[in-house]
């Protein structure tokens, strides 16, 4: 039976027992509020409140239920009187939802005194406990009544019920916190537990989860030292903390580190660091005198300073327990080795070859501020190459290295006599040798730049020792990425034993996989849980899978390729957006907002068939008919001219003009017709009413869209046009693709659609043209990303006039660059963003390169000079 006396004293004001009073004992209120609540249950059945959903249906059928409860009928649940009181008290049960055990309820509905089958429509009363609770059903026998007390879980010796303790290992193994647990449970309409009743759960478990830690890098060493052929012994190393930041930012009050078998990838030791205690913290913070108690914290020094700490600690563990560690594998950041040899002389130190070549990659970033041949692109990755070559040989003396290090700043700077024929091709013909990584294929020149890569080269031969046989901690990184998913760096969990169990857990998934839940729950005297073992079982499968699959050669290429084109895509958006994003950027004198277009995408738009009849052949020639079809609705508009229409075009059209009546007529008969302005502004709706529109139409490059665009510029409409037109297609460049002359004759559109509709219309009536070509165009054309081209592309290709006749490229370039959406600025604008790669990278994505860019760059830095 649940603690009922503390349940009705925070029920409300007006259930307080009466007989408390400030002299009355506790024990005499508790036994008030004790047969108080007896005599509520037993005889006030009328409690009544509204339901949240009907899950349950009457029956009248009994059965025989067997009762098997966790523990006995008239089990006193004083030993468990905080875990008992009721989390809200305005809380029904009929309310929100239950996590119930089903196979333990089922066993305990029947009554205790008469047998009779119970229903879970009767219960009277409801006693939460955390995630469990306390039912109170009355037996459905007229001649009994009774109230009977139902679990919907199981409990431990204690009285707890057993789901609280699970949450809270769920909650450290998925990186929650209490308030988070109680936010996700309480938005699946389950009554959170307290908060204060999940922080005394946690610092149980933690027992558990510590010990279980422990034992795991115990057998983790007798696995390391039977797969290590020596009598020595190997193990990477290194420590993070739980706060953001780098470097001279380390402000942590916490961090853990860890030491890793790299022939078994398991923890064989762990420590933490913490300088923070909440009992401490507390008392402090009023000014009073802190209690005795097990403080938490167990560090005074800097948050740098943690790491060699925890070093020094677990290498003389693992000494006092038999296992001496001969050789650390450790990045090069800290002090650690250094500290480390004053006590342990033998200890031998190996560069872990990330670190070292992500240090590498730092001073030549850092040295691009200053030699601009760094910035071209692939150069830094090339250097970057040959200083690691050297270094992941294996096996290799003191000498050995240092000579090959020697190599690598002669051989980028085109000296190849120190170099040797296994790891560079010059000597094996030198005439027709290429530096392939680096620009235009030529070794470097900047002697100022050979100062500097000497010098990286020296430091590097300083610590030739370490670089022998490099180490690797990725398995320590692999294991903070744990820890920092169990204890994310945006929460702190150092005041109490919380970052304690957390890393615990994270040495445990490292170790064991995702079952060491189980062994956790096993060690704490719960069920192991049949689901929990099978889900961890297919994630530890999942893992497996996984690490064989990223292991692989093709694999790793495939990253390595998706990276590259990752760093493309952003240096391409980067190069054509500008500078959106920088310190202070808003308060420089010129802030670059311009835009380069970018390539044109067919599926982004809406295909608009196109068309329009003129006065003559000129592109001086006014519009008399403008129609459009989007395959459902259609325009058609006539446009009285200002210049008479000539006989061919009559004859072909068959549209003549009477300037004396100011009528318009298409073969014979009067139709109604616009002015100029008018019809290119209910053609500009047209267009707007349409997500991003592409204007498709036959030979329009070379005369629909002149014209429409000097009578567009007429009526001061060309660049709001420009604005709502996305792109434009040409169905006679498409067919020229698509189609041999042999095969449909000429490429004219009413023969297209005989040759490949087999049908015939009347041609050179727009709308009748725009109808037809729809059905052409849907049916026997594609249209690619190419294919596109910008409505305003004449005026681009005039912006590089004077580039053309300075021979700095040929008209056909022009057009070529102008189709693709580039003008003159925009070309500018690429060369300003970056002087180095800017034009060719811009260039390039449209499939121009080599002398023609080259050509460019020449004439852009004339221009500038």
């Amino acid at each position: 039976m649940a603690d009922v006396n503390k349940c009705q004293s925070k029920s409300s004001t007006s259930d307080k027992p009466r007989v408390k009073g400030k002299f009355v004992k506790k024990g005499t209120a508790s036994r008030s509020n004790r047969l108080k609540y007896f005599n509520k249950v037993n005889y006030d059945l009328s409690k009544t409140r509204g339901t949240e959903h009907s899950y349950s249906r009457e029956a009248d059928d009994c059965y025989n239920y067997s009762q098997t409860a966790d523990h006995d009928v008239y089990y006193d649940a004083n030993i468990a009187l905080v875990e008992t009181v009721a989390e809200d008290s305005d809380i029904s049960w009929r309310d929100g939802r239950r996590i119930v055990e089903l196979k333990h309820m089922a066993d305990q509905m029947f009554c205790v005194k008469c047998s009779h089958p119970l229903h879970l429509s009767h219960i009277v009363d409801e006693k939460i406990s955390g995630l469990g609770s306390f039912l109170h059903i009355q037996c459905p026998s007229p001649q009994c009544l009774y109230i009977n007390t139902v679990t919907t879980g199981k409990r431990n010796e204690k009285g707890v019920f057993d789901i609280n303790n699970k949450a809270t290992i769920a909650m450290i193994h998925s990186g929650m916190g209490p308030t988070h647990l109680q936010n996700f449970l309480a938005a699946c309409n389950i009554p959170p537990p307290n908060q204060s009743t999940i922080i005394r759960r946690e610092k149980e478990m933690s027992k558990s989860l510590l010990s279980q830690a422990k034992q795991s890098c115990d057998r983790a060493r007798d696995k390391e030292k039977n797969s290590t052929e020596s009598t020595s012994m190997e193990a990477s190393f290194d420590a993070a903390w739980q706060t953001r930041g780098s470097g001279c930012q380390y402000n942590s009050n916490t961090g853990h580190s860890s030491m890793i078998g790299p022939n078994t990838d398991k923890v064989i030791d762990f420590d933490y660091r913490t300088r923070l205690c909440s009992i401490c913290t507390h008392h402090f913070s009023r000014r009073e005198t802190v209690p005795a108690h097990v403080c938490n914290s167990n560090w005074e020094g800097s948050s740098k300073a943690m790491e060699s700490d925890m070093a020094a600690s677990m290498l003389r563990r693992l000494k006092d327990d038999g296992f001496e560690i001969s050789a650390i594998h450790a990045d090069n950041d800290s002090t650690t080795a250094a500290r480390l040899k004053a006590e342990f002389q033998s200890l031998e130190k190996r560069c872990d070859k990330n670190h070292l070549k992500k240090n590498i990659t730092k001073q030549l970033y850092s040295l691009s501020k200053s030699h601009k041949q760094l910035k071209q692109e692939g150069v830094i990755c090339y250097i970057t190459k040959c200083y690691m070559h050297p270094l992941s040989i294996k096996r290799q003396s003191e000498e050995e290295v240092g000579r090959k290090l020697d190599m690598v700043v002669p051989h980028i700077f085109g000296d190849h006599n120190l170099c040797s024929t296994s790891w560079c091709a010059y000597h094996r013909n030198p005439k027709v040798y290429r530096m392939k990584y680096l620009p235009d294929g030529k070794p470097l020149n900047d002697e100022m730049l050979r100062e500097a890569l000497n010098r990286i080269t020296l430091s590097l031969k300083r610590i030739l020792p370490q670089l022998v046989c490099l180490g690797s901690t990725q398995s320590n990184e692999n294991f903070n990425n744990m820890v920092a998913s169990k204890a994310p760096k945006n929460r702190a969990y150092g005041r109490t034993t919380s970052l304690a169990s957390r890393v615990s857990a994270a040495v445990l998934q490292k170790n064991e996989g995702y079952t060491y839940i189980s062994q956790v729950n096993e060690d704490a005297l719960l069920s192991p849980g049949v689901v929990s073992k099978l889900h961890g079982i297919r994630m530890d499968k999942k893992k497996l899978w996984n690490k064989k699959q990223q292991s692989s050669i093709a694999f790793k290429r495939r990253r390595l390729l998706l990276k590259k084109r990752k760093q493309k895509r952003e240096y391409s958006l980067h190069l054509r957006e500008g500078n959106t994003y920088g310190s202070n950027i808003e308060t420089a004198a010129e802030v670059d907002i311009e835009s380069i277009p970018g390539k044109l995408d067919p599926e982004k738009g809406k295909c608009i068939m196109f068309d329009i009849e003129t006065t003559g052949l000129s592109r001086d020639s006014d519009i008399v008919q403008l129609s459009a079809f989007d395959g459902i609705t259609e325009f058609n508009v006539y446009i009285r001219p200002n210049q008479p229409i000539s006989k061919n075009a009559t004859a072909i059209s068959g549209i003549t003009f009477s300037f004396e009546k100011n009528t318009l007529y298409y073969n014979g008969r009067e139709v109604e017709s616009t002015d100029l302005r008018l019809g290119l502004l209910k053609f500009l709706e047209y267009l707007q009413s349409h997500a991003n529109p592409i204007l498709v139409g036959h030979n329009i490059m070379s005369y629909d869209i002149p014209v429409l665009c000097n009578k567009l510029h007429e009526c001061s409409m060309l660049s709001e046009f420009i604005q709502c037109v996305y792109g434009c297609a040409d169905t006679l460049k498409l067919a020229h693709k698509l189609y041999k002359k042999e095969d449909v004759g000429n490429y004219k559109q009413s023969n297209l659609v005989n040759i490949l509709l087999g049908k015939s219309y009347a041609a050179h009536n727009s709308l009748e043209d725009v109808k037809i070509l729809h059905e052409l165009f849907t049916k026997k054309l594609t249209c690619h990303s190419e294919d596109l081209f910008p409505f305003h592309i004449h005026i681009l290709q005039k912006s590089f006039k004077t580039m053309v006749e300075k021979k700095a490229m040929s008209v056909a370039t022009s057009r070529k660059i102008a189709g693709s959406g580039l003008g003159f600025r925009h070309i500018m604008l690429a060369h300003k963003r970056d002087e180095l790669s800017g034009v060719k990278t811009l260039l390039g994505e449209h499939g121009m390169k080599g002398k023609v860019v080259s050509k460019m760059i020449e004439y852009l830095k004339a221009h500038e000079e």
